[in-house]
């Protein structure tokens, strides 16, 4: 839950934002304070091992210690395909060595 990241995060560590898309995969981080998020660019949709690394490289030199990612609601707030395949994004990172908290 969202709510709880911040205890698991650990001090000092930031958090990423993740915004998947069909061509790019957004990206926000968080300042250390746990306060503020900026945009920090995106990563070209493709090949999740090439995600993955990019995603790890980012986590070790911005000292990453959670991720939010973002679930796209339709209109009326149910789940939408979107929703899912961010779900499933999320999923694929910690089975592909990503063990971070994820919210």
């Amino acid at each position: 839950m969202l709510a709880d990241l911040p205890t698991h995060v650990g001090r000092g560590k930031r958090v990423i934002g993740i915004d998947t898309g069909s061509k790019h995969i957004g990206l926000a981080l968080s300042d250390p304070g746990l306060r503020v998020a900026s945009a920090y660019g995106h990563i070209p949709s493709g090949k999740l091992s090439g995600i993955i690394e990019q995603l790890n490289s980012l986590i070790m030199r911005e000292h990453v210690g959670g991720i939010v990612i973002g679930y796209p609601l339709n209109m009326d707030a149910s789940d939408s395909r979107r929703n899912q395949s961010a779900r499933a994004f999320a999923r694929n990172l910690n089975e592909n060595g990503i063990y971070l908290p994820i919210a």
